[in-house]
């Protein structure tokens, strides 16, 4: 008997007849039908590596020159020339350098100028600086993200930890703006191979010295922003809140994104019914809405608002421990996860560095798990995040635990088919999800065009719980 003829049966247990009639009991009959539907129908892939990743290589001249990304990220060429001038370098090194600074052309002008200015000021932080560049290299030539060190990045982060613990041993360097750079280079190093053990230990240091050394407002701009890029990388992996406020230049660049969300003019049709709902949860939804300008404004780069918006998003925490969930703080929490994980394959575009949405997914999933909520007329936003997880989905088991919550939300709304999943949510949202090259829906549409097939093992439909 091969795969695709053997059988796969699931018992679940009933002490009484009526318990067929528990919508509990039936969504989960579904839910285990659907499962074990959508795995047969699967048409049969290739073999996917863990973390494959896919680059196009392309110098900032040829990057700049594109049309379409003047219109996404502006011709912010940062030459490394003036920062190498007084370093002796060898070829490799500078190349190695040189080609860091190209990869990741695609982030703003004003955090890769501060970063090189701290990178560069000293040679204990150009040391973490060359280990971390070596990473990148390296991420590159294997096409995924990394999991370790590689025998060169091990040997340079070594030398630059030496180099910390000499540093460390006057008394006068312990809090001060090299030290607290290199901590950047290190938070940096922890990211790209997805240590967040060493990353939050480092960042508890961090906050320590910055403490000592008195709060943020001793910090220069440069450092200021250099950190918190290193800060929200790290938390957008971990889908914790920043641990550092705003720095100037990404207040400056969306300032309503800070303003008392009920003087914000909403002008977006969701951002209007969402009010109308829901008139004193606002905090997400008028999140959503600049978003949404901002999106469909193609004269505003998409790094001049991506951090500020990213950190903003990090920050709301609707759900608290001390206060028992409510249908406002489980819907804003479903759709904060939402917003970031649509915004991940943009953010991806600005270089060479990880984007990883894994805990996001984790944190939806138990959400949807254990919580619910009567969404009612904002039903779209829960296709919209349900969509962009199985997007986002990086094996067969999890994109069919997203898809088969998104195929009942889709019955439910009656949405039949990606044409029409696309057009409801355009409408509503006001903004084209489906055409952006950087959104892949390759997975999705499958999984979509499998639905009329489904509904033999939907009739009647999902409960309403949670749905």
């Amino acid at each position: 008997m091969d795969e695709s003829t053997k059988q796969n049966f699931t018992f679940i247990n009933l002490s009484h007849p009526d318990d067929l009639k528990d919508p509990n009991t039936i969504d989960q009959v579904r839910t285990s039908a659907m499962t074990n539907f959508g795995r047969k129908r699967r048409k049969p892939k290739a073999a996917k590596e863990k973390n494959q990743m896919v680059f196009e290589m392309r110098t900032p001249e040829a990057v700049a020159a594109e049309p379409a990304a003047l219109s996404s990220y502006g011709p912010e060429i940062l030459s490394l020339g003036p920062f190498l001038e007084g370093w002796n370098l060898d070829p490799r090194t500078r190349q190695l350098l040189e080609n860091e600074s190209a990869m990741n052309i695609g982030h703003s002008l004003a955090l890769r100028l501060a970063w090189a200015r701290v990178a560069f000021h000293d040679e204990l932080p150009f040391q973490i600086v060359l280990a971390n560049a070596t990473l990148f290299e390296s991420m590159v030539q294997a096409g995924r993200l990394l999991t370790e060190d590689t025998p060169e990045s091990l040997e340079l982060h070594n030398k630059a930890l030496n180099m910390m613990h000499q540093r460390l041993n006057d008394p006068a360097q312990h809090t001060s703006d090299d030290v607290l750079g290199t901590i950047a280079g290190f938070l940096t190093h922890d990211w790209i191979i997805g240590d967040f053990v060493g990353w939050n230990k480092h960042m508890d240091a961090l906050l320590e010295m910055i403490r000592l050394r008195g709060g943020m407002e001793s910090l220069t701009e440069d450092l200021h922003l250099t950190l918190s890029g290193a800060d929200l990388f790290g938390s957008f992996a971990q889908d914790t809140p920043p641990h550092l406020p705003l720095p100037a230049a990404w207040y400056q660049a969306v300032p309503s994104l800070h303003a008392d969300p009920s003087t914000i003019v909403l002008v977006n049709r969701i951002a209007i019914i969402w009010k109308q709902e829901l008139p004193h949860t606002l905090s997400w939804i008028t999140t959503l809405d600049i978003c949404l300008n901002l999106l469909a404004d193609k004269n505003k780069a998409w790094n001049s608002w991506m951090d500020p918006m990213l950190h903003r998003l990090l920050s709301l925490r609707p759900l608290r421990a001390d206060v028992p969930p409510t249908r406002e703080a489980i819907m804003e929490e479903v759709c904060r996860i939402g917003s970031l994980l649509a915004l991940a394959p943009r953010w991806r575009t600005f270089g060479i560095h990880p984007v990883r949405t894994d805990k996001l997914r984790q944190h939806l999933l138990l959400l949807l798990q254990t919580q619910f909520a009567i969404w009612g007329e904002l039903r779209c936003l829960l296709l919209w995040t349900l969509m962009h997880a199985t997007r986002e989905a990086d094996n067969e088991a999890e994109t069919s635990e997203f898809g088969i919550r998104m195929a009942m939300v889709m019955g439910k709304m009656g949405v039949q088919g990606w044409k029409h999943e696309v057009k409801v949510l355009r409408e509503i949202l006001n903004c084209d999800w489906s055409d952006d090259k950087y959104w892949v829906w390759d997975n999705v549409v499958e999984f979509v065009e499998n639905l009329e097939q489904m509904k033999e093992v939907q009739q009647g439909g999902p409960s309403e719980r949670g749905l």
